[in-house]
């Protein structure tokens, strides 16, 4: 998949608007006409009902407290509650606090389902192992060596011309091999430290004596080619994981902003506001030029404007702006990472800002004939016209 979006922010304001119900809708400031419906809901008994309690004046400000804030009123605040022309200031005032900051990014984190730290990012052929205290990338293994193993626990020999020189043996599959020994290197994750690392995999250079460029589909299967200066081109499961889950902190980091700077609700759908540390600067300087599951090529901006920071530098936020075709956090890696079907995504959203899930009725949908099991178009399947008639429009946009 790839991470460049391909719809333009205006697009996606209009399906927001457009998808809203009134109350929502409202709120944006949008109009409050719900899209023309030819055809009722089979789920309708599990569309979200509003609630309409009736609280005291003192049980509706410990509502709003924790609503707001997470914690109770104080003493004081039920005092000043007392006097209706003080409510309006108490409430901004808890409004403009990090407290409702906190709650916002709370309540966003259950409806977007942002922690993506178990997606793999990094090649196969770029994802470092550990054999004893060898680091190795286990998927160039064969190549480099003849088998899938670690090199020799011993320093590494070159020969005159520069070439690795290697010691035959056989593998514990007894499969003949040519092994060579480690090299100490700072990696860029630890950069005081020095890791042994197998020889092969341990080559910093660009281009292969062959002419390969390491960074790419080719160089991942050249002897010639290894995991580049300070290993910048490839990544344990532990740091592939550090800098997956920074895509859920920097989702909540762009929604803080929004409520922190007092914007509006809308504006996490239209924003092009994003945010880098240093784990992220390094997959989009480095790891993004290996071809891998995910592709983050071409960069969302342009990579001089990186700022400079190291890898462990993971509560070093720097603010940055996106191209027009982004929109907010629908757009963003941690949501389109999450969600990676365009009909996931729109069900989603559907489910998460208009609560109106696409589930199917009590009972279950009923069975297609084998014509219809055969239709490429849900829309023409028993049971799927309501949901696809509206999933399948809300997933283009994307």
């Amino acid at each position: 998949m790839t991470m460049e979006p391909a719809m333009r922010s205006t697009r996606l304001l209009w399906l927001t608007i457009a998808l809203l119900g009134a109350p929502t809708a409202a709120l944006l400031g949008a109009p409050t006409a719900a899209l023309g419906q030819t055809v009722l809901p089979p789920n309708e008994d599990l569309v979200c009902a509003p609630e309409t309690p009736e609280l005291t004046d003192t049980e509706y400000l410990r509502s709003v407290s924790l609503d707001l804030r997470g914690r109770v009123p104080t003493v004081a605040e039920y005092e000043a509650n007392a006097d209706p022309s003080m409510r309006e200031a108490m409430l901004a005032e808890w409004t403009a606090s990090e407290a409702f900051v906190s709650r916002v990014v709370r309540r966003h984190r259950a409806l977007l389902w942002n922690n993506v730290s178990n997606v793999t990012i990094v090649s196969p052929g770029a994802q470092l192992g550990t054999s004893g205290n060898l680091y190795f990338v286990s998927n160039r293994a064969t190549t480099y060596r003849g088998d899938n193993i670690a090199c020799l626990d011993e320093p590494a020999r070159w020969d005159t011309d520069g070439r690795i020189v290697t010691t035959a043996g056989v593998s514990p599959r007894g499969v003949p091999v040519q092994q060579e020994g480690f090299v100490l290197v700072r990696p860029y994750w630890a950069p005081t430290t020095e890791v042994k690392v197998c020889a092969y995999d341990a080559q910093s250079g660009e281009y292969s004596r062959r002419g390969t460029l390491c960074a790419s589909s080719a160089g991942l299967n050249d002897t010639g080619c290894g995991c580049g200066a300070s290993l910048n081109h490839c990544a344990s499961t532990t740091q592939s994981s550090l800098i997956a889950r920074q895509f859920g902190l920097e989702l909540e980091r762009r929604i803080a902003a929004v409520m922190r700077d007092g914007g509006r609700y809308h504006e996490l759908f239209t924003s092009r506001r994003t945010f880098v540390n240093g784990p992220l600067v390094h997959l989009y300087r480095h790891l993004s030029k290996v071809p891998g599951p995910v592709s983050f090529r071409p960069l969302p901006f342009d990579e001089a404007d990186l700022p400079n920071l190291a890898f462990g530098e993971t509560e070093h936020w720097v603010e940055m702006e996106l191209p027009e075709q982004h929109a907010g956090i629908l757009t963003s890696p941690a949501f389109l990472l999450r969600f990676q079907t365009n009909r996931a995504r729109a069900s989603r959203f559907a489910d998460a800002f208009l609560c109106d899930p696409y589930t199917p009725p009590a009972g279950g949908i009923p069975a297609s004939t084998d014509a219809e099991a055969r239709q490429v178009d849900l829309q023409q399947r028993t049971g799927c016209l309501y949901c696809h008639a509206q999933l399948e429009p809300a997933a283009s946009f994307w």
